[in-house]
């Protein structure tokens, strides 16, 4: 009996121990399933961010292709037009170099 007993307190030592095992083994592969889907949606978010960051880049290379545009022809300007500029009372604001040169 002695042995029966102890044999039967195995086995219920053995089914708790293995039911532990199987709950932490679907608590890992649970925990591995949410790390994979993080780490996708942080993959998509870097593809979006290095997406974003390549048409910024875009942009400011247009915005200082207009800018050295606008600045040259602004350069042409001065030098070949009389320009002066007042405010609604007739007050003279500004005047170029090629106005000084008349």
């Amino acid at each position: 009996i002695e042995g029966a007993l102890e044999n039967f307190a195995s086995a219920i030592v053995s089914s708790r121990t293995t039911h532990h095992i199987t709950m932490l083994l679907e608590q890992s592969q649970q925990s591995t399933e949410e790390m994979k889907a993080q780490e996708e949606e942080m993959r998509q978010n870097m593809e979006e961010l290095r997406s974003t960051q390549e048409a910024m880049e875009r942009q400011s290379n247009e915005v200082e292709r207009i800018k050295q545009d606008l600045e040259m022809r602004g350069s042409v300007f001065d030098r070949t037009t009389i320009l002066s500029e007042a405010d609604p009372y007739g007050t003279i604001t500004y005047v170029n170099n090629k106005l000084c040169e008349v």
